[in-house]
């Protein structure tokens, strides 16, 4: 392996010799695109999926307590930061039955997991139901 390393450099090396001005140029351009290209995907795979909740820092301790206390509830994941803004798990499902739940949109709800007593449509039919606004 340490060979193959060395005829690859010695062959660079020889290219590199014998190529042209323009020939550099375009080898540099593409060398350099190939490194942002790595760097825009290493960046983006390493951020985070957490969502800011609010739009302001919950600074009462009180209030910060008792809403992690009720997303805690729904097993949603919830973090605080030093400056005090909660963030929730983007790609936990909960979190997106939450908002759908919540929504006060009609909705039609799908499912293939148990209409009656098991699935989620047990949970969805009697929120949506209640609601004042169901019709």
């Amino acid at each position: 392996m340490n060979e193959w390393f060395k005829k690859v450099i010695d062959k660079a090396k020889t290219w590199w010799k014998t190529s042209k001005p323009v020939q550099k140029i375009v080898a540099g351009v593409v060398l350099v695109v190939i490194i942002i290209a790595i760097a825009v995907n290493i960046s983006r795979s390493s951020s985070s999926d957490n969502t800011r909740l609010f739009n302001a820092p919950v600074t009462d301790n009180v209030t910060r307590v008792a809403i992690l206390d009720r997303i805690s509830k729904e097993r949603i994941k919830a973090t605080v930061d030093e400056d005090g803004y909660i963030y929730v798990d983007a790609s936990d499902d909960e979190l997106t039955r939450m908002l759908v739940i919540s929504s006060q949109k009609q909705k039609i709800i799908v499912t293939t997991s148990g209409m009656a007593s098991n699935g989620p449509a047990r949970v969805y039919i009697p929120e949506i139901i209640s609601r004042s606004n169901w019709k």
